[in-house]
């Protein structure tokens, strides 16, 4: 989006053009409307949405041990079976895979 002033003074948002999520790659078409300031800040934000499923992970691991110790007290406090039995699952699975890894790595 552009800001553009109108005759009377104001201004309006001009749309440039949209970006696929799917593979962020920006068009010629866009390239050409924008200005090179413009194009900047696109390269930026393109390059932001890239990162942010790394930095989502990276969120995801800090809070795990957070994440864990409430799932946890919840589990001692009283969860229903059911939760029991999904938490239960969810941690079997978890071990599972860190072993195969492991098993991977050290044979590697």
């Amino acid at each position: 989006m552009r800001v553009e002033e109108t005759a009377d003074g104001g201004s309006e948002r001009a749309n440039l053009g949209t970006i696929s999520k799917a593979n962020l790659e920006v068009s010629p078409e866009i390239r050409s409307a924008a200005s090179p300031s413009e194009a900047t800040e696109i390269d930026r934000v393109v390059e932001f949405y890239k990162h942010a499923e790394v930095a989502t992970r990276l969120y995801f691991v800090a809070k795990f041990p957070e994440v864990v110790r409430e799932v946890m007290e919840h589990y001692e406090a009283g969860a229903s079976e059911t939760e029991k039995q999904l938490i239960a699952s969810a941690i079997t699975e978890a071990a599972r895979r860190i072993r195969r890894g492991e098993r991977r790595r050290v044979a590697a």
